[in-house]
């Protein structure tokens, strides 16, 4: 914006285009948060329209046209014969690239959490960090993965030093629906089942499936699997699952829920 701004500005004596290279990835980042700007997402921005129109105008994409992996990604502009990229194509190759299950199978568990993930610090809480991974596979896929729990564990204790782990699983069944699950983790090192002052996932999760008095609050629809709480035999972790209803809830609707109740719980302890 302050590139446009600076272009668009009668004291600019120069107007140098952008570079292609960084154009696409700008607006390859814009596309895919946005869903390309599909209305039923909700989630493409005024600032976002601003932005693409910005990168598609004021870029040279002709240098583009003879790179064989941006070929299938170019067309012709319906104003000139300009060629430019086509968004539903960019679109559809990241998207493809970013639920690409070879990948999300071959990573490591530590691997998998850290690619999209996002801590968070609990108000109020002297210190309480929860911890939100996006990965793009279905549970049991995700089960199959070597040490899994001891790998979680490690990456709770050791890297990312939070005190619940969500592990947000989004994947497509066999017959094309959208799905969401949710595996809530937290490290209990006291063996002592009498002295469990300091954990708070269970009570955590009673709030989560306690009827809703708040009406904005997002009803994530949770429903937890038969096997919960799962067994982690050989690590110290306590493990929920849980299938999402709500599959249009997103970690911008989840984390906020999540905080909100792990506040409650640490308030409530002082």
């Amino acid at each position: 914006e302050q590139w446009l701004e600076q272009q668009q500005s009668p004291s600019s004596t120069t107007s140098k285009p952008l570079s292609p290279a960084v154009s696409i990835l700008l607006l390859g980042t814009i596309v895919l948060d946005s869903v390309n700007m599909a209305p039923h997402a909700g989630k493409g921005t005024e600032r976002d329209a601003r932005a693409m129109q910005a990168l598609m105008e004021n870029t040279d994409w002709s240098t583009l046209s003879s790179t064989n992996s941006c070929s299938s990604i170019l067309s012709k502009s319906q104003d000139d014969d300009s060629i430019v990229p086509d968004t539903n194509q960019l679109f559809q190759a990241l998207q493809n690239a970013k639920f690409d299950a070879i990948f999300w199978n071959q990573l490591s568990v530590r691997n998998a959490l850290r690619l999209d993930y996002k801590a968070f610090i609990i108000p109020n809480s002297h210190g309480m960090v929860l911890g939100l991974s996006t990965v793009l596979l279905p549970w049991k896929d995700v089960a199959q993965k070597k040490d899994l729990w001891s790998s979680i564990q490690h990456y709770m204790q050791v890297e990312a030093k939070v005190h619940v782990l969500g592990l947000m699983m989004t994947s497509t069944t066999d017959d094309g629906t959208f799905q969401r699950e949710l595996l809530l983790c937290e490290v209990n090192n006291n063996k002592s089942k009498d002295n469990q002052s300091n954990l708070v996932l269970n009570p955590l999760i009673e709030q989560l499936m306690a009827p809703q008095s708040d009406e904005n609050t997002v009803d994530l629809q949770l429903v937890e699997y038969p096997d919960s709480p799962l067994d982690t035999t050989g690590s110290d972790l306590t493990v929920r699952l849980f299938h999402q209803g709500n599959a249009k809830a997103s970690r911008k609707q989840v984390a906020p829920i999540l905080i909100q109740r792990l506040e409650s719980l640490a308030t409530s302890k002082l």
